[in-house]
């Protein structure tokens, strides 16, 4: 009985490193998905919110200005999805997530205007006027990619983080 107790013994014990084993490869997969859908937030933000912002990138003559634009979108679709979870339905939550971001988008770009616009000799009217329309459209390029995200999640193209569809 003695040599069959030893044997049990180390087989229970191998029983239970494959449940550890089994646990952390459930959890690697788990945020590998994770990972997955935020790069499918980042790529749908990106696009929704470039789209959004070619024309007045184009009109400005400012192609860099789409390209940062797809970055900006990109890491706002990542952050969206990680700050709104699963509270699709708060308006203030989702709503302070655009306003953030396209505000920070704004003072950035309202910074660099006024500085040039100083540095040539004055704070004009059209400085201030350009700064707004920045902002109006940093704004509205956001919301744009949140409503894109929504939109996936809502025909769940897109889950919601943690990753429950």
């Amino acid at each position: 009985i003695y040599p069959c107790s030893k044997e049990l013994e180390a087989a229970s014990e191998e029983v239970v490193e494959a449940a550890r084993g089994r646990a952390a490869l459930l959890r690697l997969l788990d945020e590998s998905e994770d990972r997955a859908e935020s790069a499918k937030a980042g790529a749908i933000a990106a696009v929704a919110g470039s789209l959004s912002a070619a024309p007045f990138a184009l009109a400005q003559g400012h192609p860099l200005g789409l390209g940062v634009a797809f970055a900006s979108c990109a890491l706002f679709g990542v952050t969206y999805r990680y700050v709104v979870r699963e509270d699709w339905g708060n308006v203030q939550l989702k709503s302070g997530a655009v306003g953030a971001f396209g505000l920070v988008r704004a003072l950035a770009a309202g910074e660099v205007i006024f500085r040039h616009d100083g540095a040539s000799g004055g704070l004009g009217l059209s400085a201030v006027g350009e700064a707004a329309v920045l902002a109006g459209q940093s704004m509205l390029m956001f919301a744009l990619a949140a409503f894109a995200l929504e939109a996936c999640v809502a025909r769940q193209l897109l889950s919601s983080f943690p990753g429950k569809k």
